[in-house]
């Protein structure tokens, strides 16, 4: 019986050092993610070079003011009146971005009443999440804004225009 007790033993210690080596594996394994400072990668696009297409005639216009990725526009359209303006959107790095969010805000609940709000690229295309901006490349974006509809006196609109890109390979 002793070497039965010896082998019975063995096997018990041997079954608590595989216990243990299982949960100090289990307890100590390290995972790794990809995580990255939001406000360094904004920084890498930049929007600038703005221009007035189509200018209007009107008593108050303020804007359109870069503010980081926001395009700030305060302006007075009287009926039936377009103002129209264009901007470069410029990816300085070796990395490809996409549009991440593409928010108006207009800060009247009743605008979509009153405006007509468009954002194109130059050729034609319709400005959409999730439109990819490439490697050390400059995109023109057109936005024309009409005021046509219920067309009573000259209105007011106060415009932020937020897009937020990231690298593509971030999702």
């Amino acid at each position: 019986m002793s070497r039965i007790k010896a082998i019975i033993i063995s096997g018990v210690f041997v079954l608590i050092a595989t216990i243990m080596m299982g949960s100090m594996y289990v307890f100590s394994n390290i995972s790794y993610s990809y995580s990255y400072d939001d406000i360094s990668v904004s920084t890498d696009v930049l929007i600038n070079n703005i221009k007035t297409i189509k200018a209007i005639d009107t008593v108050q216009l303020d804007g359109p003011n870069i503010k980081g990725e926001q395009i700030d526009l305060e302006v007075d359209l009287q009926p039936y009146e377009t103002y129209e303006f264009s901007f470069d959107v410029n990816n300085l790095t070796n990395i490809d971005y996409k549009l991440n969010k593409l928010q108006i805000n207009t800060y009247d609940e009743d605008a979509n009443d009153y405006l007509t709000f468009d954002m194109t690229y130059d050729n034609g295309k319709q400005v959409n999440v999730y439109d990819e901006l490439l490697t050390n490349t400059k995109r023109t974006i057109i936005v024309r804004m009409t005021y046509n509809k219920n067309v009573t006196d000259t209105k007011t609109f106060d415009l932020n225009i937020n897009m937020d890109y990231n690298p593509s390979a971030i999702r």
